[in-house]
């Protein structure tokens, strides 16, 4: 498998694979690409192309938004599904981790969405997104677009509209 370069924001493709940035790669729970080969290959290109380090965030507690509106979880429970989801993906990362040279394996650090949420540029980037979403309509309306178009490609066309709020806060929450 090769891997190449996705979405960049905030730079170009040549600024990151000139390694002028400490580089990242986001695990999202319910994404069937991230399988434990991937994932490897996935950290083999982070420490190839980082300038520094190379950071996965685990988004477990941002996915127990998912879980709650989507499958109707109650909130503890959904968290706790996420937690345990969380942990599996750390476990597998750790197993991944070990195959490594200690000089790469120091180069990485693993987190979880908390320690994202902990942050304190998060926390202010967050207040600002929740403020606008919570009173401009015009952004609102862009978010739930976002939300509504990502359950179309999950063949979820339908959604009610007080769900489909709720899901923006997932969005909201990532934008940080």
């Amino acid at each position: 498998m090769k891997t190449e370069v996705g979405v960049i924001r905030g730079a170009t493709k040549k600024e990151v694979l000139a390694k002028k940035f400490n580089v990242f790669m986001g695990i999202s729970l319910n994404n069937k690409w991230f399988t434990k080969d991937n994932i490897r290959e996935y950290i083999l290109w982070g420490l190839e192309h980082t300038k520094e380090r190379f950071c996965i965030v685990v988004a477990d507690t941002l996915q127990a938004i998912n879980y709650r509106i989507r499958s109707n979880y109650s909130e503890q429970s959904a968290i706790r599904k996420a937690l345990k989801k969380g942990d599996e993906f750390i476990r597998v990362i750790n197993e991944i981790l070990e195959e490594l040279p200690k000089e790469k394996r120091d180069l990485v650090d693993v987190i979880r969405w908390r320690d994202v949420k902990q942050d304190a540029s998060y926390k202010i980037a967050f207040s600002v997104f929740l403020k606008k979403f919570e009173t401009d309509e015009l952004f609102k309306g862009e978010v739930k677009k976002i939300v509504k178009d990502f359950a179309e490609r999950l063949n979820q066309a339908y959604m009610r509209e007080e769900k489909i709020e709720k899901l923006g806060m997932y969005i909201i929450e990532e934008l940080p």
